[in-house]
């Protein structure tokens, strides 16, 4: 089997850094380690993680202008382009522009374009084409001051496109005519199809060519940069919103963009288990592995899918998985709860082991590997419908990173099945508005000699699936979780504890008030909030709303010697429902509800911080007025483990 090399690269320096922490501890490295490592995440394609790397890097080295810009960079590929700027603002403040001119002129370069490109992104984000051009005019005047101080093609094509886009024509194509010149002479400098700076130059060139007009040159410029690419796709998909802000400038087609500068194809897998010996009604028997993995890959192949999410169970996931790693394209695996449970529950047959080192060899291979949980078996067929919608939920998010969208693609048999199973992912997909293909395991059975079926699934969305009754305890049930503390409770005196009691309890009462039935489960422990939700609107809802009314509260003017500040932390999973002996009040109890417990105590005060599955569940539900911004990697309290973390925000 091949092995896509920059699947294999990113996932080798992702174990180098958890290695390097773990061994050195954030505490032993030195300055360099933290700028080797943010832009070693950046040229993989990992902003989040180079996020993570830059922020740590500025706990214990503030105000590094490399770590300051890193983190900029990180935050605009991620696009939080406000945070961004603020970051940049501090960088300037702390090291002027002229101060930077004589310690490093290509940080210089760097900081002014990632200003520039701040204000560009701002600029097409505005309601108003008033906005727009005050924004790309602000952007324009960084360029122009970094060509100005420093020259360089990547600084003079950006001078020239804004130019365009402001309808300043003859100046425009003044720079990029002498832009695409001193690339062309960069081009023969740098022959070598290895080299990390041809792409840049071969996109710069089809960039210009856009700007002078000369569509057939643009044409195949960029596609020589999209074959010099090596499918990093952050860099691909600057490239092309650039071109594509151009084709609409100029008034041609659209779909020149995909032909030119295809983005990622995003797939999304589930499909049925390799039968048992001992199973009665064969449903896919092992002798129909080829040909099932043929249609696989002739999927894959038609719809040049490049990213894929799934689970590793043996027979559909494991071929589904096979067949993207032998194509080079990335894949994240999804794991209902650890390898080892995992592997006795679905991926062992008796007396084989072919499937158990094929899951172990798609494992090593894979992008990233995701346990949903430590444990799981107890949860039920929940645990696997929990699987099922992380999956979707994360091929979202990165959909939404990349500018791309996702395809389902099932093994299935034509069957309604039980909670958690082929059919209930298929329709939980379908109702989230994900087109989802079905090869048809039917077909394949009959064996007639035609070919074998494949179509999009078309299904009513309130289809009830059929229930599992055996190892199904009917008070597991999947929710929203909240956490919440006040900073400094322990460290109040009677008399504020009294204060607590008459001002800050009713005014949170209140508040939950208006969520009425939807929290399943509310609990207090001194100034520890628990809460339980029927669905991840109300939650996030809640949450941002809790955390709002305590930060604009003036508890001072109340009484209180400071502040009140909250942490709130929000998680979803599958919890187990039943009733307190004691309070007689309902409780929720379960290895989730201890995971979001552990995420609330490295919560920033006055900020929501939320699980990987909070931001993939979030990422289903349609129109919500809130998203999920990565933040980092986050070791959780009591050696609970190390998981990445969201931070919750409104949309503006």
């Amino acid at each position: 089997m091949s092995t896509p090399d920059k699947t294999v690269q990113a996932s080798v320096l992702l174990e180098k850094w958890q290695r390097h922490i773990a061994e050195e501890g954030e505490s032993q490295l030195i300055l360099d380690d933290y700028r080797d490592f943010g832009r070693q995440m950046l040229a993989a394609d990992m902003p989040l993680k180079g996020l993570e790397v830059a922020n740590a890097g500025l706990l214990a080295f503030p105000n590094d202008p490399y770590l300051q810009h890193a983190k900029g960079l990180a935050l605009v590929r991620s696009g939080a382009t406000i945070d961004a700027i603020h970051v940049l603002d501090e960088l300037l403040e702390a090291t002027p522009l002229d101060r930077l001119a004589e310690t490093d002129p290509h940080l210089l370069q760097e900081v002014l374009g990632l200003m520039a490109r701040t204000e560009k992104d701002a600029a097409f984000q505005a309601t108003s084409t008033a906005e727009r051009d005050t924004r790309l005019a602000s952007a324009l005047q960084y360029y122009n001051e970094a060509y100005r101080k420093t020259g360089g093609y990547w600084v003079g094509i950006n001078v020239a496109t804004l130019r365009t886009l402001l309808d300043q024509e003859i100046e425009a194509q003044d720079i990029a005519q002498r832009v695409y010149q001193d690339a062309e002479r960069e081009l023969t400098k740098s022959l070598s199809k290895a080299s990390a700076d041809r792409y840049w130059i071969l996109a710069t060139l089809g960039e210009a060519a856009m700007n002078l007009r000369n569509w057939g040159q643009a044409e195949d410029w960029y596609r020589q940069a999209y074959e010099a690419s090596g499918k990093a796709w952050g860099n691909l998909r600057s490239t092309r919103f650039h071109l594509e802000k151009l084709i609409e400038h100029f008034g041609r087609d659209i779909a020149d963009a995909q032909r030119w500068l295809p983005l990622p194809k995003i797939a999304i897998f589930t499909g049925h288990m390799i039968d048992e010996p001992t199973r009665l009604v064969p449903r896919f028997p092992s002798r129909l592995e080829p040909a099932v993995g043929q249609a696989i890959h002739g999927w894959l192949d038609e719809n040049q899918i490049d990213i894929g999410f799934s689970s590793a169970a043996r027979g559909g996931d494991i071929l589904f998985l096979e067949a993207m790693q032998e194509r080079g394209s990335e894949t994240h695996i999804i794991l209902p709860f650890g390898e080892d449970e995992f592997v006795k529950t679905s991926v062992e047959l008796p007396g084989e082991t072919v499937w158990t080192g094929r899951f172990n060899n798609v494992l090593k291979y894979a992008t990233t590997v995701i346990r949903a949980v430590r444990n799981g078996t107890d949860q039920g067929p929940i645990a696997y419908e929990y699987t099922n919608e992380l999956i979707a939920g994360s091929g979202k998010i990165k959909a939404r990173e990349l500018g791309t969208t996702v395809q389902g693609l099932a093994l299935w048999d034509g069957q309604t099945g039980p909670t958690g199973g082929t059919f209930d992912a298929i329709h939980s997909w379908y109702c989230h508005g994900i087109d989802v293909t079905s090869i048809d395991l039917s077909s394949i059975e009959k064996d007639e000699g035609t070919a074998i079926r494949m179509g999009r699934v078309s299904l009513a969305c309130e289809i009830e699936v059929v229930e599992t009754t055996a190892d199904d305890p009917s008070d597991v049930r999947l929710m929203s979780m909240l956490f919440a503390d006040a900073v400094g409770y322990s460290q109040m005196n009677d008399r504020e504890v009294r204060l607590f009691l008459e001002h800050y309890l009713p005014r949170v009462a209140d508040l939950l008030g208006g969520f009425g039935s939807s929290i399943l489960v509310r609990e207090t422990a001194g100034d520890g909030l628990y809460l339980a939700f029927d669905s991840v609107s109300a939650a996030g809802q809640c949450s941002l709303d809790l955390a709002e009314m305590v930060e604009s509260t003036p508890w001072c003017e109340l009484g209180f010697s400071s502040p009140i500040r909250l942490r709130v932390a929000m998680h979803c999973g599958p919890i187990i429902l039943g009733h307190d002996p004691i309070t007689g009040l309902r409780k929720g109890v379960g290895v989730h509800v201890s995971r979001t417990a552990r995420l609330e105590p490295k919560t920033p005060p006055g900020l929501v911080y939320a699980s990987e599955a909070f931001a993939a569940f979030c990422e289903l539900s349609s129109k919500l007025p809130f998203r999920c911004h990565y933040v980092k990697q986050l070791a959780l309290a009591k050696r609970y483990g190390s998981f990445p973390t969201y931070l919750l925000r409104r949309l503006k």
